[in-house]
């Protein structure tokens, strides 16, 4: 087996292995072209910084590495991972990190984030012996809001993503790299929709209108406890066409207020994972 870097990979190649590798996964996922090249523009994913294993000169795993300039340090994230079923058993996402970690080293980048299902024992296991390490659990959820009337003191309008930088302070959780704004600005599907109490943007959401996808929300902490989110909620879904579940994805499971929150709307958890990550020395 040979390891290589992806940028001499087509986005058809890349695409027919990426399903391929995910033909059997937990969660069902199949991608097209478009949207893999949405995601690799998007997430600021670097075919020249990831990982390809190649047998006899055909590819047959992959690790999607994605790069960002954070805190003015270099920080990659795992966009995926993929091995096709017929090598699987043999160490191979091990081996494709054991082969090209010292690059990224040279890189300059300081640590590597990912996020796995909780189930996904293999490739925890897998992660763990290259050195990944769990820093937080992460709950999906899903569900159906309840349809009622929004408080006439209570205004909607889509704002600018932008806007939405004036609430990092009092973020209770950081968004995850695929949820970030620095991904779902650069993604057409997203919009954002803010809450305004007396003129006062009061609280926002980007929400994927088509999909029901709620990935980002936050209400500043003088407004809370007084229904805004929920009504908020009440406005996305009445925002999504075929009044179906909404979804939120990535929530830390140490902000308590917010998932009793999602819960009181009706909303469970469909999906958990860790969040790991593996230190590279300088």
């Amino acid at each position: 087996m040979e390891f290589n870097t992806l940028e001499k990979l087509s986005i058809d190649q890349l695409t027919k292995l990426f399903n391929k590798a995910f033909s059997d996964y937990i969660v069902k996922i199949q991608l097209t072209p478009e949207f893999l090249q949405e995601k690799i523009i998007s997430e600021n994913i670097r075919l020249d910084k990831s990982i390809g294993a190649f047998s006899c000169g055909k590819p047959v795993g992959f690790i999607f590495h994605a790069l960002r300039k954070i805190d003015n340090s270099w920080v990659a994230y795992n966009a995926g991972t993929g091995v096709i079923p017929e090598f699987r058993g043999n160490n191979t996402t091990v081996k494709m990190y054991e082969n090209k970690l010292s690059e990224l080293k040279h890189s300059g980048v300081s640590k590597i984030l990912l996020e796995v299902i909780d189930k996904n024992t293999a490739a925890i296991k897998s992660y763990k012996k290259v050195g990944f390490k769990k820093t937080a659990d992460l709950d999906c959820y899903k569900g159906t809001i309840e349809t009622k009337a929004i408080k006439n003191d209570i205004n909607f309008k889509e704002i600018n993503i932008t806007q939405c930088a004036d609430f990092f302070p009092f973020w209770d959780w950081q968004p995850t790299w695929q949820h970030s704004l620095l991904t779902l600005q650069q993604l057409p599907a997203y919009r954002v929709f803010g809450a305004y109490v007396n003129n006062e943007l009061a609280a926002y959401a980007i929400m994927s209108p088509k999909k029901g996808r709620v990935p980002q929300f936050c209400v500043k902490p003088h407004f809370r406890r007084n229904g805004i989110g929920t009504q908020l909620f009440i406005f996305l879904s009445n925002m999504h066409p075929d009044t179906e579940n909404l979804h939120s994805f990535n929530i830390n499971r140490k902000s308590e207020a917010t998932s009793l929150f999602l819960k009181s709307l009706g909303m469970d958890i469909f999906l958990s994972q860790h969040q790991m990550q593996l230190t590279l020395n300088s």
